[in-house]
């Protein structure tokens, strides 16, 4: 259910469902034969105290537990009210069914009440006779009629609550219908007080620029197409919620076990393992799922609603796609949420910035090109390492924004290098979301094109795990960069264990050894052996080579006698601001590497 029904909701229309049990129950109260003898019969149930047996004996059958929803409903069910047919115990019974669905019960029960009611009225009418007498059989046909008309009032009841409630301001989204985030509050409100094991899943949409391109109108569609396929994955009692823009939460009532948590969220991840199909053209959509289980996880709605947040951010981050909470996430939240809030502001203020880490020409000793570094100077906390930048911007859904910021930063810079050395390169790193983002070529076409910067300037490194989350998708993408005439390098080699693969498999033209192995070139023979062969591997292979780290002159040596092309590292510089680079280039760039 949408949310648990409260006092000042209507229970059923006046318009529509007062009108129904109205009518209803005047038939009921005509005076025919049939219902005079089921009046006599509740008569005699309430002077014998038979209600209540017949009331536990029909819980039992249902298999509902003393104090649950489902036992609440059964009371409401096999009571005197009900069987005389009174207005008040039938709107009683409704606004117990809409609790009672708000808590998870299963659309089917009341159903399975009405059967075991009518069995158990049979077997106390008849018991061991062979024969039914007349009124017996007027009862049990005054029952019958009785219970399918209570059963049409509660599907009535549920469809007009839900008709009401998406009419009421504030609890609906307008693109699906869907509750929103304030029904979903209130639902987990009523699930909590129940006492009863159940689930949270949040389901986050990977933003890129091609979906942040579409029309508002397709966007629209396209998420009532994911809810559609979303429905069709879970149980009929079960809730999806839309609580903003590209996020959905699923409530999974009644469980039995945790275990149930990780499955649903499973199904859930495989809807998105085909296209989806909107006016002939499809869009692949990838999605993160976080986990919570209550009350055992979490026992208030705020907890819930940031555990199962913290879940899904962690999903997105280690590539897993799925995360089920565990109380580590919850003691590093506070830290990365205020990052978050002031990564954004960051954007904004110029907070953030792209360094220049000097690449000097191993053979001539002349700087002909940098690596941007993204630095970001915040007072309160002096400087924040790169990686944490990202990872921040991944969790916050800022990557789009920060990729172009960088992309377009990265030219601007490129425009005014070139001007004073046409063939000046700038390496700029992009992640694995980017890698995946289709409109990537256009934004750095249309970039390059802004500042007048030629494509071969400009070279895009990209890590091993950046190409292992969807290796035919890179290489389509890689493929239109290649035929822009960018430059494309493997950054970290030799770290991972597919390096190999992908260098014989991706149109890249350099190859970045990593500083791991080049800050113990001196120390360790192992690595002088490692980096020797990874040298001339990228040579064999018609690569630039690339080493990283240098710290020393023994190191720098020792790069020199391999014949490796280009290197970087504290010991030519450190990454400088784009004004105290360029100073430092105009003042250096012609010098051999020993007067650097």
């Amino acid at each position: 259910m949408n949310a648990q029904a409260s006092s000042d909701t209507p229970v059923i229309p006046a318009a529509d469902g007062a009108s129904l049990l109205r009518n209803g129950l005047d038939q009921f109260a005509l005076g025919t034969g049939e219902q005079l003898a089921l009046q006599a019969f509740t008569d005699a149930a309430c002077a014998d105290g038979l209600l209540p047996r017949l009331a536990a004996t029909v819980a039992q059958q249902v298999g509902a537990v003393a104090g649950s929803a489902t036992a609440r409903l059964v009371d409401a069910f096999v009571c005197d009210d009900v069987l005389r047919c009174r207005a008040e115990g039938v709107e009683r019974l409704v606004a117990v069914w809409l609790e009672a669905r708000a808590a998870g019960v299963e659309l089917h029960v009341p159903a399975r009440i009405a059967a075991q009611l009518q069995a158990a009225v049979l077997n106390e009418l008849v018991g061991d006779k062979n024969a039914t007498a007349r009124i017996d059989a007027e009862i049990l046909t005054a029952l019958s009629n009785l219970n399918l008309f209570l059963c049409s009032v509660l599907h009535l009841g549920i469809a007009s609550w839900e008709q009401s409630v998406r009419r009421q301001s504030g609890v609906t989204d307008e693109d699906t219908a869907l509750p929103n985030i304030r029904a979903l509050r209130s639902l987990l409100d009523s699930l909590l007080a129940g006492g009863e094991l159940f689930g949270l899943l949040q389901l986050r949409l990977e933003v890129t620029a091609t979906l942040l391109r579409l029309p508002e109108a397709v966007q629209r569609q396209l998420m009532r197409l994911v809810a559609s396929r979303m429905r069709g994955a879970l149980r009929q009692q079960d809730v999806i919620c839309r609580t903003s823009r590209y996020e959905f939460a699923v409530v999974l009532p009644a469980l039995s076990s945790p275990a149930q948590v990780m499955l649903a969220a499973t199904k859930l991840l495989r809807q998105f393992d085909s296209p989806f199909t909107l006016h002939t053209r499809e869009y692949r959509l990838v999605a993160y799922v976080g986990a919570v289980c209550a009350p055992d996880q979490a026992d208030s709605v705020d907890d819930l609603l940031m555990f199962v947040r913290l879940s899904s951010f962690e999903a997105r981050t280690r590539g897993s796609r799925l995360e089920l909470f565990r109380d580590e996430l919850n003691r590093a939240s506070a830290h990365h949420f205020e990052i978050e809030r002031e990564l954004s502001q960051a954007l904004e203020s110029e907070e953030i910035e792209l360094y220049l880490q000097p690449q000097i020409d191993a053979s001539s000793g002349c700087c002909v090109g940098a690596e941007a570094l993204l630095r970001w100077n915040n007072a309160a906390r002096l400087s924040v390492p790169p990686p944490l930048i990202i990872e921040a911007a991944d969790r916050a859904g800022l990557s789009a924004q920060l990729s172009r910021w960088v992309i377009v930063t990265a030219c601007r810079l490129l425009a005014k290098l070139t001007q004073e050395d046409p063939n000046f390169n700038l390496s700029v790193n992009i992640t694995a979301n980017d890698l995946k983002d289709a409109e990537l070529p256009d934004l750095l076409q249309q970039a390059l094109t802004t500042f007048g910067v030629s494509a071969h300037c400009l070279t895009l490194e990209l890590t091993e795990n950046a190409m292992i989350t969807d290796e035919q998708r890179c290489l389509e993408i890689m493929t239109r960069l290649r035929q822009m005439r960018l430059r494309l390098s493997i950054d970290d080699f030799g770290t991972g264990y597919s390096s190999m693969i992908y260098l014989r498999r991706m149109p890249v033209q350099e190859m970045k050894i990593d500083k791991v192995f080049v800050q113990r070139l001196a120390q360790f023979g192992r690595d002088r052996e490692i980096v020797r062969s990874l040298v001339g591997l990228g040579h064999g292979l018609g690569l630039e080579v690339v080493a990283e780290g240098v710290e020393d002159a023994g190191v720098l040596d020792l790069l020199r006698s391999y014949g490796c092309d280009r290197i970087q590292g504290y010991y030519i510089s450190p990454a400088l601001p784009p004004a105290q680079f360029i100073e430092w280039w105009r003042q250096g760039r012609r010098r051999p590497i020993g007067e650097l």
